[in-house]
């Protein structure tokens, strides 16, 4: 890789990690993304990225789990070969409708307990479920018209 894709994949890593990826799986990740090969072995990850090996291996475990990257085998071969699952981000975006489904009905049952009548807080919890449906309407939408287009 040059500097300005090494640049990319650290880029790419400090947005994963902010959401919730640990900082080689983060990277890892970046790297399946921008490397101009469309698949990576082990050790190629781990020559790119400069870390050690049960950091690369626990970091293609947890990707693989979450199913953000997958493998593939070649004939003859024994090694595996890494790639992204970008084609699968839009079953992750239905995933996180799934959760966005449990927190506002977790939100609501929250309301029924709760005994203070804070208008502030009631105001804001209120407009968190109406911002959660609002993303329940939209988002399935949007991911129909995103899948539409690509057929």
């Amino acid at each position: 890789m040059n500097q300005q894709q090494r640049e990319l994949v650290e880029r790419i890593g400090v947005i994963n990690e902010k959401l919730g990826l640990q900082p080689v799986a983060a990277r890892v990740n970046a790297l399946l993304l921008v490397s101009e090969k469309n698949r990576l072995t082990f050790d190629e990850i781990q020559e790119e990225l400069q870390v050690s090996k049960s950091s690369v291996s626990n970091a293609i475990n947890l990707l693989l789990s979450t199913g953000q990257i997958d493998y593939i085998t070649l004939p003859g071969e024994r090694k595996r070969y890494f790639r992204t699952n970008i084609e699968k981000w839009p079953r992750l975006i239905e995933r996180l409708m799934d959760f966005a489904v449990m927190y506002r009905n977790l939100f609501r049952e929250m309301m029924e307990m709760r005994h203070d009548k804070d208008p502030d807080f009631i105001r804001s919890v209120e407009g968190l479920i109406d911002f959660i449906n609002r993303l329940l309407e939209e988002v399935p939408r949007m991911l129909n018209e995103y899948n539409q287009n690509r057929n």
